[in-house]
């Protein structure tokens, strides 16, 4: 089973385990040349195509201008403990053995605007590209158009590897485009999170994410292979919820006191 993750827009500066081993992002061609059109980017057009604010605006543009993608400087981190944000907060794979990390590269990636698809252990550096960013290339209008079917193609390959041929979908909203060609060649199967509220079940986006950190710690700690395997997952009070699940489409629910 490949578990699917999506990128933070913040970075972590949490240290690698020693002697953990690094590879290259499999598409860091396409990542080259997405790095020659951002460079032409002035502060304005960051700013306006991003929807940000001057600070970070400013920071996405020397990010830009200093990133080196042929010889990735020292300060370059593995795809695993680069990003920050609340999903890779409960996953904290800084806190994972090197066993664990490397056991998850060939079972897990995380999709970017910037880089494609990446696995654990791929050095990267940091940068602000989300996937919805109206980026105009001679591809097209947008990182969808860009893109293509190249990340649902990588994705197919690495699902195919692995035993049951079936991709997790834990990523947000924004990556749901990317991951429909790949539902021909593969099963697919979405995990969601609810919260119970006022006796009816809903899905609040803090925990939702939190929720997906966890889950995924779950698959690595235990070594899940399967999808069926995930309706044992109970961190934090959630509970599978075979009624209104099917083979495709896990629900997992846990009650208000455990969401306070």
């Amino acid at each position: 089973m490949l578990t699917v993750l999506s990128p933070a827009k913040t970075f972590s500066s949490a240290g690698a385990p020693e002697g953990l081993p690094t590879t290259a992002p499999a598409l860091s061609q396409e990542s080259e040349v997405l790095l020659a059109h951002c460079r032409k980017l002035n502060l304005a057009r960051i700013r306006e195509l991003m929807r940000v604010s001057d600070p970070l605006a400013r920071t996405a543009f020397r990010r830009f201008r200093k990133m080196n993608l042929a010889e990735p400087p020292g300060s370059a981190m593995s795809a695993a403990l680069a990003y920050g944000g609340d999903v890779f907060r409960t996953l904290d794979p800084a806190s994972l053995s090197t066993e664990d990390l490397v056991w998850a590269q060939d079972r897990f990636r995380v999709l970017s605007g910037f880089y494609g698809v990446l696995r654990p252990l791929d050095l990267i550096q940091p940068y602000r590209l989300e996937m919805r960013t109206p980026l105009e290339t001679p591809r097209g209008r947008s990182l969808y158009e860009f893109w293509g079917d190249r990340i649902a193609d990588a994705l197919a390959d690495a699902a195919g590897r692995t035993r049951s041929g079936t991709l997790l979908n834990l990523t947000s909203v924004e990556f749901i485009r990317t991951l429909k060609p790949a539902a021909r060649r593969l099963r697919v199967v979405t995990a969601r999170f609810e919260e119970l509220r006022d006796g009816k079940p809903t899905t609040i986006g803090l925990f939702v994410k939190r929720a997906r950190g966890l889950m995924a710690r779950f698959i690595i700690e235990h070594r899940i292979e399967t999808p069926e395997e995930l309706r044992e997952f109970g961190a934090e009070g959630y509970r599978f919820q075979p009624e209104r699940s099917d083979p495709d489409f896990l629900v997992f629910l846990r009650p208000k006191e455990w969401a306070a």
